[in-house]
């Protein structure tokens, strides 16, 4: 039972999610270290 439960997909999912939560919190911190990066940013979109 705990083999067939360490091979969901929960596993592959969890570090999904907790690689993307990490990274919109990073682009704050450098919008608001770097005001200049924020502008550039949406510019390039």
């Amino acid at each position: 039972e705990p083999e067939g439960a360490a091979e969901t997909v929960e596993g592959e999912d969890e570090p999904d999610l907790l690689d993307l939560t990490p990274e919109p919190p990073a682009e704050e911190a450098a919008v608001i270290e770097d005001p200049a990066s924020a502008i550039q940013g949406p510019l390039e979109k």
